[in-house]
């Protein structure tokens, strides 16, 4: 795709990785959703303290979501639920940096 930079930290498996390795490290289960019955949902599930929940979306950066994932993402957002899209890193040092001042586990 033209203008998408293709450099492997852009790519979205380094940054989706990166963000599961952060969460580690903060002490918070990051899981991937999947599901063959619902499109849309987003690629991962971080559980909060208080019963929160952090959905988020790992784009290559310039990676576009899909009209079926904007529906969802709304979705889940009108239910009270964090929906974040991540295509950079500073993106995803941004929101791992939120995650550690407010829902960090200490070890």
């Amino acid at each position: 795709m033209a203008g998408r930079d293709t450099t492997y930290e852009n790519s979205e498996k380094w940054i989706e990785k990166s963000l599961v390795v952060g969460c580690k490290k903060l002490g918070l289960e990051c899981f991937k959703l999947t599901s063959q019955y619902q499109k849309g949902m987003p690629d991962r599930m971080i559980v909060l303290a208080e019963g929160r929940i952090q959905f988020v979306e790992t784009k290559s950066t310039g990676g576009k979501l899909s009209p079926m994932q904007r529906i969802m993402h709304e979705k889940l957002r009108l239910m009270g639920h964090f929906v974040e899209v991540i295509d950079n890193k500073d993106d995803l040092e941004f929101l791992l940096g939120v995650l550690k001042n407010r829902y960090s586990v200490p070890h």
